[in-house]
């Protein structure tokens, strides 16, 4: 009896160990998943903006020219905060176990696609 209750605790200890383990993995998927998201709006973010800069500036008047100079200082905040964002995304990537080297590796590369941009 006693040995079945010892076993018991035992196995009740490992299923607690690997509850926590699997939460663990759980919340660094969760921050791959939200981090990839961030790089994703990134990535639509700066295809927009490079779509709104190859209009040819011959065909525009003054105003739209006035709004695109205005549009230039908004980029450059919102590069400014992107730039930001990822840096912060570069550190959390950084302390990602090596368990979760594949989904590292694609949002390394996703970075770098941002970064280009």
């Amino acid at each position: 009896m006693e040995d079945a209750l010892e076993e018991l605790g035992e196995l009740w200890a490992e299923l607690k160990k690997r509850h926590q383990e699997n939460g663990k993995a759980l919340q660094e998927i969760d921050t791959a998943l939200q981090l990839v998201g961030e790089l994703e709006a990134a990535e639509c973010w700066l295809e927009t903006v490079a779509g709104l800069l190859a209009e040819p500036r011959a065909t525009k008047n003054l105003d739209d020219l006035q709004r695109d100079l205005q549009k230039v200082g908004t980029l450059k905040n919102k590069a400014g905060a992107w730039a930001a964002k990822i840096h912060t995304l570069q550190k959390e990537m950084q302390m990602v176990s090596s368990s979760e080297h594949t989904a590292a590796a694609m949002i390394q590369r996703k970075m770098k696609r941002v970064k280009e941009k």
